[in-house]
């Protein structure tokens, strides 16, 4: 999923960190809003993107939601398109 981060950050629960999955604690979300107002400080628009793989028998929009609701997505990261 992409769109504002702000929106984006406040649906996730963890963070990839060097391709692991950690959790998104106080001082991640610290990170992330030095970040996010650097950027946009610069002004730049800024994507963020977070991704939750699902098992391919569970592709049911229902369960969809279920696991969306139950184990949200993880932060994947920030994007500032270059000019």
């Amino acid at each position: 999923m992409k769109g504002a981060p702000e929106r984006i950050v406040d649906r996730c629960a963890t963070i990839l960190v060097d391709g692991h999955e950690q959790p998104l604690t106080a001082d991640w979300r610290d990170a992330f809003n030095q970040a996010y107002l650097e950027l946009g400080g610069l002004g730049e628009r800024v994507l963020g993107f977070c991704d939750l793989p699902l098992p391919a028998d569970k592709l049911v929009t229902r369960r969809v939601r279920y696991f969306v609701r139950c184990f949200g997505p993880s932060f994947s990261g920030l994007c500032a398109p270059c000019q």
